[in-house]
């Protein structure tokens, strides 16, 4: 009865301090419990890599060292806690050393409750006692792993009668009896390595949220639950102000520019840090546009031109055949028109003078492309057109009534079609009364007064034109009156 009170005193006590590490159980049949202890690290703690030409891991925080214990009814004074040590970093041998030395510290007692005491061994000397200050080998769990592996690749082995069995099993076996007689458990294999990558993460996650820091766009100190401190770069910002900022770029559709607002910092926010910060709705929208502006810069993959469907579509080497598989569209995967064989692309109209430009521009690696997808004479079709179109724009006006391009080669201002006939003015592109066109020119004040010959500057030829003017409207035997305008 008194080693009983003894042990629910205990129990009390390490409830009061482990409660949140630990849980203990007590009835009048059993006192159990479970107490999970992080070692404490001096030093940064090196961890060899699973692969030799990958960089080792260092690590600050340790994952916990779990000890399952039992109170016998004669504990403390005859008898120790029956205790299991389970580890996910630890090797079978280290934790078989631990529990041989928990059964020690309970005979160092000398019959006195040593389950506070197993809590500051694993704390505080646990590292040390395993000799391993300054570096964790996990290679023991890799070795493992691939062992497992290639016995799982080659099967099952059929031993002959009356043989022992391979030794594999026998392995197992033995480990199987390591269980039973020392109640350890063996650790994951392979994931070692990522478990301690994965708590040091966490726990730096945990001290950046007790500590406050001073946002660098508006200047308040926050709490670190309330900030967000960048994977690639490090800065720290509060989490309103870049979630605001992040949200105009992903609404403006600027998602290849979601990168950290300090000056000078070209690094860029991850995937996972924007949708924690805009929210599942936004951060579709974001993922969407990336995986376009990814899918565009890849030669062998096109997006379906389909509005509805927009799907990506795989191309064959060299082909510019598209074949949709969710919507079955068959397209030209250049122009994204129906597909038209090798027949050149057709080129738009507000295109031409774009598609000129590049032409012209280019080297020959990129003439080559365009030549290929638009094809060479209508290439040089299109550059004559353009050529041609620019220089009638400069040295023609076109007819206000069936808008043909004419050209001036010499004489007056007044214009006649020569498809329509139609009378109009070289100067502001009016149109002339047949009956006297030359009116138009004699009206004061207008900006095409005394205008008739602007822009001839030959004397013999303005000559010739007031001859014939004069001519027409007065008759062979009349002299011009004084103060006639023409």
């Amino acid at each position: 009865m008194e080693d009983r009170e003894q042990q629910r005193e205990e129990l009390l006590v390490m409830d009061s301090i482990f409660g949140h590490d630990g849980l203990f159980t007590s009835d009048d049949k059993q006192m159990s419990g479970m107490i999970s202890v992080s070692p404490e690290l001096q030093r940064p703690l090196l961890v060899k890599p699973p692969e030799p030409d990958k960089e080792p891991l260092s690590v600050s925080a340790l994952p916990p060292i779990c000890i399952e214990f039992t109170l016998p009814e004669q504990y403390p004074l005859e008898a120790p806690p029956t205790n299991r040590v389970t580890c996910s970093w630890l090797t079978p041998t280290q934790m078989l050393k631990i529990w041989r030395h928990l059964v020690t510290l309970w005979e160092q007692g000398q019959g006195n409750t040593v389950l506070y005491e197993y809590t500051e061994f694993l704390r505080n000397d646990s590292i040390a006692f395993l000799g391993l200050e300054h570096e964790l080998d996990v290679s023991f769990f890799v070795d493992r792993a691939r062992t497992a592996a290639a016995a799982a690749a080659a099967g099952p082995p059929s031993p002959a009668a009356g043989s022992s069995p391979p030794r594999s099993l026998n392995r197992r076996a033995s480990v199987e009896q390591l269980r039973a007689r020392y109640r350890l458990t063996l650790p994951a294999s392979a994931s070692v390595h990522r478990l301690l990558e994965t708590h040091q993460r966490q726990a730096e996650a945990a001290e950046f949220g007790r500590r406050r820091f001073p946002c660098k766009v508006c200047g308040e100190e926050r709490a670190g639950s309330d900030c967000v401190r960048l994977t690639r770069c490090g800065h720290v910002y509060c989490c309103d102000c870049l979630t605001a900022y992040y949200t105009v770029l992903i609404r403006d559709g600027e998602v290849q520019n979601l990168r950290c607002p300090e000056d000078q910092c070209p690094e860029q926010a991850t995937p996972k840090e924007v949708r924690d910060l805009v929210g599942d709705d936004l951060f579709e929208r974001y993922d969407t546009i990336l995986l376009r502006t990814s899918l565009s810069a890849m030669t062998d993959v096109v997006t379906c031109p389909r509005a509805h469907c927009q799907k990506p579509v795989v191309l064959d080497p060299g082909d510019s055949l598209g074949r949709c598989a969710h919507c079955d569209h068959t397209f030209c995967a250049i122009c994204q028109n129906a597909y038209h064989g090798n027949n050149p692309c057709a080129v738009k109209s507000a295109e031409r003078l774009e598609l000129v430009r590049q032409y012209r521009v280019a080297g020959a690696g990129e003439r080559a492309d365009l030549e290929r997808r638009y094809g060479r004479r209508q290439l040089q079709r299109l550059v004559e057109e353009v050529d041609s179109a620019a220089w009638m724009s400069d040295h023609s006006e076109r007819c206000p009534r069936c808008r043909t391009p004419i050209e001036k080669i010499d004489g007056c201002n007044k214009m006649s079609c020569t498809k329509c006939g139609t009378l109009f003015c070289w100067l502001c592109n009016a149109r002339l009364p047949r009956e006297n066109p030359y009116t138009h020119f004699n009206v004061p004040g207008s900006k095409c007064f005394n205008q008739l010959f602007a822009g001839v500057v030959d004397g013999a030829l303005l000559d010739v034109e007031l001859g014939a003017l004069a001519f027409d409207e007065l008759g062979e035997e009349e002299d011009l009156p004084m103060g006639f305008f023409l």
